[in-house]
């Protein structure tokens, strides 16, 4: 175990409720499925974006400090990474809003 290993298990320890939430999500929408399919499409899609989300970003920021430090990158360079990764993440993130929104108000009277 290096320490890039241990740094993203203690993040990902820290955003466990997150990840509960996400995983409480995909089994409700598997009990609701046969009642409607797409609604629970659009929460397990939101919630495996979550989780994607959130480990994807855990691992690149514990990568990019490491590998940053250690090539000897500029606060510039590192600036510009963590800004492009929270970026990504932000997108995700907000695609999975998106979804589960949608879930909510799919096929709603108007």
């Amino acid at each position: 175990m290096g320490p890039s290993f241990t740094s993203v298990l203690f993040q990902l320890a820290g955003q466990a409720p997150q990840i509960i939430a996400c995983l409480i999500g995909v089994i409700t929408a598997a009990v609701f499925w046969r009642r409607c399919p797409p609604a629970a499409g659009l929460v397990v899609l939101g919630s495996v974006l979550f989780v994607i989300s959130i480990v994807s970003t855990n691992v690149t920021f514990s990568t990019v400090s490491q590998v940053g430090g250690n090539m000897g990158w500029s606060a510039n360079v590192m600036g510009i990474s963590f800004a492009l990764t929270r970026f990504i993440h932000g997108t995700l993130n907000a695609i999975g809003i998106f979804c589960l929104f949608t879930a909510a108000f799919l096929r709603r009277p108007v």
